[in-house]
């Protein structure tokens, strides 16, 4: 375990809104001296379902944080 990874990464954090309003966020975590976070959307932007958010140079992990109660997927 490395104490406090997640901080020492490089991070962008994207607030978006669900359908209904109530908001959520995804984190994009770069790992430490892999990789590097290329947003998609600007500051502000309106995206619409299955729009790119950003891309990772290379591999890491995405982090989304939902409110809570049931969500709905579009089938």
């Amino acid at each position: 375990m490395i104490p406090a990874l997640f901080a020492r990464n490089e991070r962008r954090v994207f607030r978006l809104a669900l359908d209904d309003g109530r908001p959520c966020a995804v984190v994009m975590v770069a790992a430490l001296n892999v990789s590097d976070i290329r947003p998609s959307a600007l500051d502000g932007a309106r995206l619409r379902r299955g729009d790119e958010l950003g891309a990772f140079g290379l591999g890491s992990t995405a982090v989304v944080l939902l409110p809570p109660g049931p969500i709905g997927f579009p089938e």
